[in-house]
């Protein structure tokens, strides 16, 4: 249901092979280099409906959040009603909480139009804002910089979960803190999620250029 809704909003939805096991996703190229997802993650028979921008297909393990990210990516706790309510402001009474159960078949496309209609543009607001800063991360995460897995190097930059599990706008503020040290905040940043920054590197998943346009 979820897929048909897609593409009766837009025919570019593909599902994000990557993606497996209980996290299903759906993407689609918004701009060159980042892609909206309506995602779900799937318990016990629920699917949490998200929504987000990412500039990347790559899953952000082993945490739920990415710099090269902005709103809710399986992550129940940031579905998109809460998403509407927190990042927005405005209270809609829907229903993002997917089961098969009578009316679904209205729920689901109301609450993915919902989440293309208003999450879609401040999203990308925000990454309009924060591209500097990720233009700069992207270059790093291309270059040869060495990617460190000693997580004692980044504690004086921030050691709470919090501090590195950031999104879009969290890394921006970050960025702008730290920018008279670039280097070695960057150097931090790729440290606090070697796993994913390396993958992004080895797939070529990220191009500065293309987000710089």
């Amino acid at each position: 249901m979820l897929e048909a809704a897609l593409c009766d909003i837009h025919p570019d939805y593909q599902r994000n092979k990557v993606v497996r096991g209980i996290r299903t996703e759906y993407i689609r190229e918004v701009i060159p280099g980042v892609f909206a997802s309506h995602n779900a993650l799937c318990m016990k028979g629920t699917y949490y409906h998200g929504f987000c921008i990412t500039l990347h297909r790559e899953l952000p393990t082993p945490y739920l959040h990415s710099p090269f990210t902005a709103g809710g990516r399986f992550d129940r706790n940031r579905s998109v009603n809460m998403a509407i309510q927190r990042d927005l402001g405005r209270h809609v009474i829907l229903s993002d909480s997917h089961q098969f159960r009578k009316g679904c078949e209205r729920i689901i496309p109301r609450c993915t139009f919902e989440a293309e209609a208003l999450l879609l543009p401040h999203y990308l607001s925000v990454f309009e804002r924060s591209k500097n800063a990720l233009v700069t991360l992207a270059e790093c995460v291309v270059r040869d910089t060495p990617i460190s897995e000693d997580r004692e190097a980044i504690r004086r930059f921030g050691s709470s979960i919090d501090d590195w599990d950031c999104d879009m706008d969290h890394f921006a503020s970050l960025f702008e803190k730290w920018r008279r040290e670039p280097s070695e905040f960057l150097s931090a940043v790729l440290a606090s999620k070697p796993e994913l920054f390396q993958r992004l590197r080895d797939k070529g998943a990220i191009d500065p250029a293309t987000l710089a346009k």
